[in-house]
């Protein structure tokens, strides 16, 4: 056997050698990476994304999926939002960043408590070959974490209203595990972004009341007053001022016909 078929075999082998040797690519190396947004992930192999923007409730005092029931007895039970945060009782509010909220019944201790923040979201990519992922929410509180499986299903609404989502334990303890069934939770199944921040109108209310009381019974000039003190007017000081006034009227049942 000449010199130069003996080398070829060596170069041969050696090449099998290291290709065995270096690790592969897979499908498994896929990552679903968070963006801005805290409730959108794109894959890492450009194939899409996963998008949970149009299931955000836009109302701060009003999460896309409430009353979540824990267990038979519903000792607690849950809220969650994407994208924004809400409030809801002491413990969970708009400051901390409250993604996913636990509400504690009368057997539950009654307390309200963050399980997630908006800006501590991820994504794992638990089948890359169906794509499905898991989003996971860390509270930083006790080691709090709210791990919610995205279920993909073509037959429901991209809308919080014809998603659903279910409790599905507590375990180990402080780790919420969730299941969300929903169109959005399908690779590109939904599009849009994040809907406008909307903000209660119970200012509006009050002073469009207290302007009718006001003209109504023109002895009131305290309501008056209130509105029309000045254009940066102090708010506490109208609520006391206007309710101390209709207190003091004795024109209730006037007012009531």
């Amino acid at each position: 056997m000449s010199r130069t078929v003996i080398l070829l075999i060596y170069v041969f082998s050696f090449i099998l050698v290291l290709t065995t040797a270096l690790p592969a690519t897979h499908d498994d190396d896929v990552e679903c990476n968070v963006e801005s947004d805290f409730c959108s992930c794109s894959f890492s192999d450009g194939q899409g994304r996963i998008n949970l923007a149009p299931l955000a409730s836009p109302y701060a005092n009003e999460p896309a999926f409430n009353l979540i029931p824990s267990d038979p007895d519903h000792s607690y039970s849950y809220a969650f939002n994407p994208c924004l945060p809400f409030n809801d009782g002491t413990g969970c509010s708009v400051e901390d960043d409250t993604a996913v909220c636990q509400r504690g019944t009368r057997t539950g201790g009654g307390l309200s408590i963050s399980c997630g923040a908006q800006r501590n979201t991820s994504f794992k990519v638990t089948d890359a070959k169906t794509k499905e992922v898991q989003m996971t929410i860390v509270a930083g509180d006790q080691g709090r974490i709210a791990i919610i499986d995205l279920e993909c299903d073509q037959e429901l609404s991209g809308d919080a209203a014809g998603s659903n989502i279910t409790f599905l334990k507590e375990e180990p303890r402080y780790h919420y595990n969730f299941k969300l069934r929903s169109k959005c939770a399908c690779v590109d199944g939904c599009q849009g972004g994040i809907p406008q921040i909307k903000k209660a109108s119970t200012l509006l209310i009050s002073i469009g009341s207290a302007l009718l009381i006001g003209y109504k019974f023109p002895h009131i000039s305290l309501i008056r007053q209130a509105i029309f003190r000045s254009s940066s007017f102090d708010s506490l000081w109208f609520i006391n001022t206007g309710f101390s006034a209709l207190l003091s009227s004795t024109s209730w049942l006037e007012f009531c016909l």
